[in-house]
């Protein structure tokens, strides 16, 4: 009987999985949709019951009925998703609240609390921040919480019973986890207040965590017994899931944010231990747009005409030329994560005239995601062999080759790669079904498209990013400003 592999990944705006077989080729995929809920200024956040949970047992559905797939066939199941992110879990096991995401940001005033008290810097992406807005601010439902779980382990928990966190997603809740140890610092989660018993045990990101429960098969028609593996955050699994796997190599992925990761040694090597959070040590974060694939989402559902898809907008902007008319765009929408955080930081367009019409600022706000991008790239340019481009925002030829203009380096291209096709890959590989990582670069994700700078458009557009960077410089204190008005 031929064995088949299920990846699940749970990101920002949509839910994605697939069936493929142990030989790489896709049996099945699905993918749904889904709102990032705004409750509050600077709010994000997921309705992990619905959103997560309903998606996951749609998706798997509509992939056995499409593929005829036996669920028998199905050797092993691994999620993914986006991290950090809080979702607290009751005695009933659902959450208790809707799911607090690493891009909210209203507990400030508590990451300069933690940041007082604790050696290592602390980012308001991170858990424990909110854990303790949401222990301050929501005090009856934090009574109700039994556990603290991220989308990948809160399904690994719906399908198996047991609550669990991998090593490395542990490693970035805020400092109150030696990675040394694989364990919680029992001392500062008192002396921050912490409840260390709502923190899941820590498992390598290749442990199995249990089996698929009759009552979980019997929900998402799948079988009772088929193991399911700890998984990990969508980082690691995105540079599986695009071949980007050996030193030097990077993924520039262009998701709800628009991230830029270097691999500072052989991915492989780190499957079963701390491996995005290692410092620098494993790989290398260079850039993280917070407002990229959302960027664009607010600008066509709110700035474009009805009925206009990404599509009608690439065509009419590229038609523009490189500049979008001397307009500079900062994607500052939901803050600012690097190269310096600055959660006050918004979304600026500046040199607007009346000769500039919406396919301008479209392609101008393309710009600006690359400009971002380039931030990062230029430190680790010297050692950088390779560009991957990759996430739903990959799939614009013009972007693919703005950005390819503006970092002045050629970026490979092809549609297949993804965290739920890495996940399902590291599912296997966890199990012992698959060898090396070598085999996802050489035989399951062959290079469809390499695209090159063009050298009149990259001597350009390094003067429109000196631009972008002074626009940055000056409106630095603008923000506070702004914020206190």
């Amino acid at each position: 009987m031929k064995k088949y592999l299920l990846g699940f990944d749970v990101g920002s705006l949509s839910s994605k999985g697939i069936l493929v077989d142990c030989d790489g080729k896709i049996a099945a995929k699905a993918q749904r949709e889904h709102i990032i809920l705004c409750p509050v200024p600077g709010g994000a956040e997921h309705d992990a019951e619905n959103n997560w949970w309903g998606d996951f047992k749609a998706i798997v559905k509509e992939m056995l009925s499409f593929s005829g797939i036996a669920p028998q066939q199905i050797a092993g199941i691994g999620i993914t998703g986006l991290v950090p992110t809080l979702c607290p879990v009751g005695q009933d096991g659902k959450a208790v609240r809707n799911a607090i995401l690493y891009s909210d940001n209203r507990a400030i005033n508590e990451l300069q609390e933690v940041n007082k008290l604790l050696k290592e810097p602390i980012t308001l992406e991170q858990v424990l921040p909110k854990l303790l807005w949401y222990k301050r601010n929501e005090p009856a439902n934090y009574r109700d919480t039994i556990s603290i779980l991220n989308p990948h382990s809160y399904l690994v928990f719906k399908l198996t019973g047991r609550f669990s966190c991998d090593v490395d997603t542990a490693n970035i809740f805020g400092g109150i986890f030696a990675s040394e140890t694989g364990s919680w610092e029992t001392e500062k989660c008192r002396s921050l207040g912490v409840n260390e018993e709502l923190l899941p045990p820590a498992y390598p990101a290749t442990a199995i965590i249990g089996e698929v429960t009759p009552e979980a098969a019997k929900q998402t028609g799948l079988v009772a017994g088929i193991p399911v593996i700890a998984g990990t955050g969508d980082s690691y699994t995105s540079l599986l899931g695009n071949g980007v796997i050996h030193p030097g190599e990077m993924m520039i992925y262009l998701g709800t944010a628009g991230t830029q990761i270097m691999c500072n040694r052989e991915l492989e090597q780190l499957a079963a231990t701390v491996h995005i959070s290692d410092k620098g040590g494993a790989v290398e974060f260079g850039a993280n747009v917070l407002s990229c694939g959302q960027a664009l989402q607010w600008f066509k559902n709110e700035m474009a005409p009805p009925g206009f898809d990404y599509a009608s907008l690439d065509e009419k902007a590229a038609a523009i030329p490189p500049g979008s008319g001397k307009l500079i765009t900062l994607p500052h929408f939901m803050g600012r994560r690097a190269p310096a955080p600055n959660p006050l930081a918004k979304g600026v367009i500046c040199g607007v005239t009346p000769n500039h019409s919406r396919h301008h600022f479209y392609r101008s706000l393309l710009e600006s995601i690359a400009f971002g991008l380039k931030q990062g790239f230029e430190p680790v340019r010297a050692k950088a062999k390779r560009i991957v481009i990759a996430g739903g925002g990959a799939k614009s030829a013009l972007w693919r080759q703005i950005i390819s203009d503006v970092l002045d380096f050629p970026v490979e291209y092809q549609a297949k790669g993804g965290a739920a096709l890495g996940i399902a890959y590291f599912a296997g590989f966890s199990l012992g079904l698959l060898p090396s990582f070598q085999t996802i670069q050489e035989e399951w994700l062959p290079v469809q498209e390499i695209i090159r700078p063009n050298p009149d458009n990259a001597a350009l557009y390094q003067r429109y990013y000196q631009a972008y960077l002074e626009l940055e410089r000056s409106l630095e204190t603008f923000y506070g400003q702004l914020q206190s008005l």
